[in-house]
């Protein structure tokens, strides 16, 4: 059984859902852009999370990992010594 203080801790994190499920969006979008600008951890687990929920059109990956096409975009972006890196590569 677990000691008093592990089963409030337990209990208090149980209820996280129900309590931001009455937030509402725009406070739940600040809430989380805070963490991702405050945390390298949060911001990695949720740019993966967005990554897996909200893959880039597929036009874009395929521009983006063409070596050819890629630097040329970039270029437009300011990213004027931008590099394509592929899954084979260093």
């Amino acid at each position: 059984m677990l000691p008093v203080l592990d089963r409030l801790t337990t209990l208090a994190s149980d209820r996280y859902e129900l309590r931001l499920a009455a937030l509402s969006p725009d406070v739940l979008i600040a809430i989380t852009a805070g963490a991702m600008r405050d945390s390298p951890a949060a911001n990695r687990y949720l740019e993966a999370l967005l990554a897996h929920h909200s893959p880039p059109p597929a036009v874009a990956t395929y521009v983006l990992e063409d070596p050819d096409l890629a630097p040329c975009v970039l270029e437009k972006t300011g990213l004027r010594h931008a590099a394509v890196c592929t899954n084979g590569g260093p």
